[in-house]
């Protein structure tokens, strides 16, 4: 937020949200298991 002040760019909105266990699995293992799912 401090860096898009600094910049001079007023954000209307910012949200938070919890990740997905999908998106925890594919940061900590850089896989991404539904390619394997689809083939």
């Amino acid at each position: 937020v401090r860096a898009l002040e600094g910049a001079g760019v007023e954000a209307e909105d910012i949200a938070l949200r919890r990740p997905t266990l999908d998106e925890v699995f594919l940061h900590l293992t850089g896989r991404d298991e539904r390619v394997k799912e689809a083939a």
